[in-house]
């Protein structure tokens, strides 16, 4: 580094060492800042290196230059460099206007006769920044120059930190301007005061009038309210208190509603909801769909599903063949949902829950026989033989059981399997009585369809056919009898 830096200075000396002799000098690189990103107002040191070409001690007067602002940096200053070294000094520089500036420093030796002028002198350039927030950074690289916490890229005003809009681009930010968006209503007064377009929201539904097609938001448009005579800008125009969408008069405080939609209002009309049931009587008077409220829980009998809020459903009373409509079916004080035996009157408990009440029960901790009967066909024809298996009865406490069949034609049998002929056609029915050891009996019918015989079935035509030419013939004879009284 040292050979390639000095070697020209060295083939100079040794061709002309009387005039070298005495020479002060800088390289390119003499000249040095303390920072490169210099900022406007912040002070800098700039520093300076010279070397003496001689081997005797030379002296010299050290002067900085700043072609951008065009004046002397600092004062003049002395150097003494002994021979052959170098010597260093510094400047400190405050710079006031941004931009670049070409930093100069100049060697004059004492002794000039002797010096080499050609290396007396350096320049440097180096840009010297901004720093609007004085945060250290420089504006070039700093993303929100006024530190307002809005980044330059979207700060309309970049260097003042109490504006960053301009909402109408009238030069006047928005915290300034007394009317953001330039519609002539100031902000204090305007709805929408970054909108130019708006600036009234009637109904306050956030929007602005002259784009709400319902003005008062009434949930009637304004072209409906113009044809009904409305206006649009009232909520409420008969000032009763009811909008004018759900008022059936809007234009009479005196009339509201008309419920069932018959011209007449309901303050006239005695049966508001025209369900044919006077508001006198009726549970709802405003719902056509309901009248009665038989529990009074205010849900009306056709939706209710427990219309007597007896705690049975509707549809399991109809199963149970108890009242809908009366939460105590018998009347023998217990509700149906408590009163195990619910049409009874003489009945409310059930304890073995075998259909029969404890009072007419024989055995109240008998169930009694559960029957379960298997047919081979339910249907048959005449002469058919039918077969009936009754052996999977059950007696839930595990007693024995006995049966007692009653048949079509009031014969009986007394065995668990039967076999049987039906003679008769049409729906016949087979009744089965289960008896436990106990005593407690159980009693099912089982129907079987049996077939007519062909013969039957062409009787029964024949004997209508027949019928029906009886009919016809009296018919004629009537005719001919009143057309002869006519003659």
């Amino acid at each position: 580094m040292q050979i390639s830096r000095f070697w020209p200075l060295a083939f100079f000396l040794l061709c002309f060492p009387s005039i070298a002799a005495a020479d002060l000098g800088v390289f390119p690189e003499s000249l040095t800042f303390e920072t490169e990103e210099p900022l406007v107002g912040k002070p800098m040191k700039i520093y300076f290196s010279i070397h003496n070409f001689s081997k005797e001690d030379l002296r010299g007067i050290v002067r900085f230059f700043d072609g951008k602002e065009e004046k002397f940096i600092g004062g003049d200053q002395t150097v003494a460099v002994v021979g052959e070294r170098d010597d260093m000094l510094f400047t400190e520089f405050t710079p006031s206007v941004s931009g670049d500036h070409e930093i100069a420093a100049r060697i004059i030796p004492w002794d000039e006769a002797s010096d080499n002028p050609d290396n007396n002198k350096v320049a440097r350039t180096i840009f010297i920044d901004n720093d609007f927030d004085k945060d250290g950074t420089g504006d070039l690289k700093d993303i929100d120059d006024d530190n307002d916490g809005v980044n330059d890229a979207e700060d309309t005003f970049p260097l003042n930190a109490s504006e960053w809009t301009d909402t109408d681009g009238d030069g006047a930010g928005n915290n300034a301007d007394s009317d953001d968006d330039n519609d002539h209503v100031p902000d204090i007064e305007d709805a929408f005061p970054l909108n130019a377009a708006e600036w009234v929201d009637t109904d306050q539904d956030g929007i602005g009038d002259n784009a709400d097609d319902d003005l008062d938001g009434d949930e009637l448009s304004n072209d409906v309210e113009k044809t009904l005579g409305t206006d649009p800008k009232k909520y409420d125009t008969d000032g009763d208190k009811v909008n004018d969408a759900k008022d059936d008069f809007p234009l009479d405080a005196s009339k509201t509603f008309d419920t069932d939609k018959d011209g007449t209002p309901d303050e006239d009309d005695s049966d508001d909801d025209g369900d044919g049931i006077s508001d006198t009587r009726d549970a709802f008077p405003k719902d056509a769909s309901e009248s009665k409220d038989t529990d009074a829980d205010g849900i009306g009998d056709n939706t209710d599903p427990d219309d007597d809020n007896d705690g049975l459903l509707d549809e399991r009373e109809l199963l149970a063949g108890t009242d809908s409509l009366r939460s105590d079916t018998d009347d023998d004080g217990f509700s149906d949902s408590e009163d195990e035996v619910p049409t009874d009157p003489n009945e409310h408990k059930d304890s073995d829950h075998d259909g029969l009440g404890d009072n007419a029960d024989p055995n109240d901790a008998n169930a009694g026989p559960v029957v379960v009967v298997h047919t081979s066909s339910e249907t048959a024809k005449k002469g058919q033989k039918v077969f009936f298996d009754a052996s999977p009865s059950y007696d839930p406490e595990g007693r024995s059981l006995s049966y007692k069949w009653i048949l079509p034609d009031g014969s009986s049998m007394n065995s668990g399997q039967i076999e049987y002929i039906f003679h008769r056609s049409g729906e016949q029915t087979v009744s089965l009585t289960v008896t436990d050891a106990a005593g407690e009996s159980r009693t099912k019918d089982i129907i079987t369809m049996v077939d007519r015989d062909e013969w039957e079935k062409y009787l029964w035509v024949f004997i209508i056919g027949v019928f029906v030419a009886v009919f016809l013939t009296a018919e004629a004879g009537k005719k001919k009898e009143k057309e002869k009284v006519d003659v």
